[in-house]
């Protein structure tokens, strides 16, 4: 299984689809939830799930994103 974004084609998206817009790297998007996932995660590197693995530092800004890295 493949994880990541796929690149959106042409006819999927439009500029006036996606209305709200990151004031630092302009990236835009359809729904303010995920202009606010967007700057959490990115811009202000919010951390505040700890992997539980003994040894492992690393942290995650969503809990998803540690439930698949612990898996």
């Amino acid at each position: 299984r493949v994880r990541g974004r796929r690149a959106p084609t042409e006819m999927e998206h439009s500029d006036a689809d996606r209305k709200f817009s990151c004031k630092v790297c302009a990236a835009c998007f359809k729904r303010p939830e995920h202009l606010k996932r967007h700057s959490k995660c990115l811009h202000e590197l919010q951390r505040a799930f700890a992997c539980p693995t003994v040894g492992c530092r690393k942290r995650f800004s969503r809990s998803d994103n540690k439930k698949c890295h612990t898996r």
